[in-house]
This record gives C-alpha cells, structure tokens and sequence, in this order.
C-alpha cells in the first residue's frame, strides 16, 4: 500500500472581463496558451516521466470559463410581453454568446474536432 499522496491540478481559468461582450483580442492569448503547451508536453513527460501527474492525469489545455460584467440598467426594464420572459431572455442571450464564442473558438482552431456546444436556445 502506497503512502504516497498526489496533489490535484485544476485546469480551469476563470476571465472576468468588464463589459457584455467577448473580445477578440483574447484569441491571441489563448492561441498563445496552446502553442506552448504543445511545446512543453513533451519535454515535460521525457523530463518527468514518473511524476504522480502524468500516472495519474494528463497535461491539457485550460478550460476557460468567462464573466461578464452584467447591464444593471436593464436589470430596471420591465419584462417585454410575448413569449419569453425576463429570466427567459437572459437565459437564451447567454446561450447565444456562448455558443458565438464557442464558434469562435472552433473557427481559430482552439477546440478539439470532437468538441460540441452542449448549449442550445429553445
């Protein structure tokens, strides 16, 4: 029986950015991110090839979960009549920028072939 603890990695990074909208700007960045892990992956297994991570886990590219700084101003409005309410509204507006991002993200090549949106406004 092995004593032995091994330590636990997260691989999530969380973009709190200031306005309602996704920046561009940010691809470069993460394009950034997955070239160097592409680097670094394999000099990371030949130079520790019995670290607890790599027996245990594996070496990938961060997950990026965005914040948006929310309108307060239309936090005010009244609902608008029809089909959807207020809380119906936000909902399938975040579904949407998520999934404009996510299109985003698959046009530069940032997410694997075999990714999909889980996300779908009704």
């Amino acid at each position: 029986v092995s004593t032995q603890s091994t330590g636990s990695i997260c691989h999530f990074v969380v973009l709190f950015h200031p306005s309602q909208s996704f920046d561009v700007s940010y691809i470069r960045s993460f394009r950034t991110a997955q070239r160097l892990l592409q680097y670094f992956s394999p000099i990371v297994k030949e130079t520790y090839p019995d670290a607890p991570l790599l027996e245990t886990g594996r070496i990938t590219q961060p997950r990026y979960l965005f914040v948006f700084q929310s309108n307060s101003a239309s936090m005010h409005l009244p609902p608008k009549k029809g089909r959807y309410g207020f809380h119906q509204q936000c909902k399938r507006l975040a579904m949407e920028m998520e999934n404009q991002i996510f299109h985003i993200f698959r046009k530069c090549r940032l997410l694997p072939k075999h990714s999909h949106s889980r996300s779908s406004p009704e």
